[in-house]
Formats: structure tokens, sequence, C-alpha cells
């Protein structure tokens, strides 16, 4: 035998017999990255002004799709802002939930083919699929912010982004600048 290969080949025995380090899902479950977008609500285009009502997020390599919207019936961020908006605002928000109902369900694949016909083209282009779902377009709705968060899996990325962007749970500006550096 030669000089370390017995060092290698103990070291492999003893992690295939349970040594804790390999077998413990908690030390060896890898964080995800998830794509994210902020969802908008912009009733004046014109002036580009918006308030945040909900997020996107989507695991590209896993075609995992889902997003968090702010309650319905919450509007106390709407009016004051744009205060004859909250009839616009409750229409957007309910179209808005069924269009990304059903990219869910296409990106996920859920439902048959017929029920969602939704980004057929895309299917093999991963890259492209959130650009796509997040694509500048014309009406109130608008994606501002875009990023990655890395995170155990969606439900914790989405609760973290929720947290962040919707409840506005920021950090005290001491805290911003000491994580920053």
């Amino acid at each position: 035998m030669r000089a370390g290969q017995g060092g290698l080949e103990s070291r492999a025995m003893v992690l295939s017999q349970g040594s804790g380090f390999l077998d413990d899902s908690e030390h060896t479950a890898m964080k995800r990255s998830y794509d994210f977008a902020t969802i908008g609500f912009r009733p004046h285009t014109e002036t580009e002004e918006f308030v945040t009502i909900g997020v996107v997020a989507l695991d590209a390599q896993a075609r995992h799709f889902d997003f968090t919207l702010l309650e319905a019936r919450k509007t106390g961020r709407i009016h004051p802002m744009f205060p004859h908006a909250k009839t616009l605002y409750k229409e957007a928000r309910k179209r808005l939930d069924g269009e990304l109902t059903a990219i869910r369900k296409a990106v996920n694949g859920e439902g048959t083919a017929a029920e969602v016909p939704l980004f057929p083209a895309l299917r093999e282009d991963k890259g492209g699929l959130f650009a796509a779902i997040t694509n500048p377009r014309e009406g109130v709705i608008c994606y501002p912010v875009k990023g990655r968060r890395m995170a155990d899996n969606m439900e914790d990325a989405l609760a973290a982004l929720r947290k962040r962007f919707i409840e506005r749970h920021l950090l005290p500006p001491t805290q911003a600048v000491e994580r920053e550096m």
C-alpha cells in the first residue's frame, strides 16, 4: 500500500459507517437558489410609482414556481398612495392571482396540457423562463425588484421574501450597515 492510500480508505470507511457527518440530513442539505421578483401595483404608469403587493419565485433547475400576494382585503397600503384606485387594485389582484396560478400549474407540471398551454417553447430553456414570467408589459402590474435568494426550500424562500418585501420587516439602520461590512 502506497503512502496516503490508507488514509483515504479509512476516511471513506468511517464516512460510510455513519460517523454522523454525511448521514445527518441537517448537515448535508444544500440550499437552493431561487430567482425572485417583487410584484408592484402601479395604477399610474406615467409616474412609475408602485406599491409592492407580492413576490414570485422560481427554482429554474427544478422547474418549480410559486408566488405570494398581499391579502385581497388588505388595501391599507394602496389607499394612502392611490386613494382612487381601490376598485382597480381589487380587479387587478384577482386577475393577477388567476394568471400566476395558471403559470404555477404550467411550470410545475400540474394539470393536463389543455389546462396549461403556457410557455411551450420554454420547456427546455430554463434561463428564459423567469424572464418570460417577469417581462415588463403594459398594465398596472410590474416586477420592479429582481434578485436571487438562497433557501432550503421554496416555502422558506417565499416566507423570507414576503417578510422582507410585503410585510416590510427591515433591519434597523445600524444592523443594515453592519451587515454590509
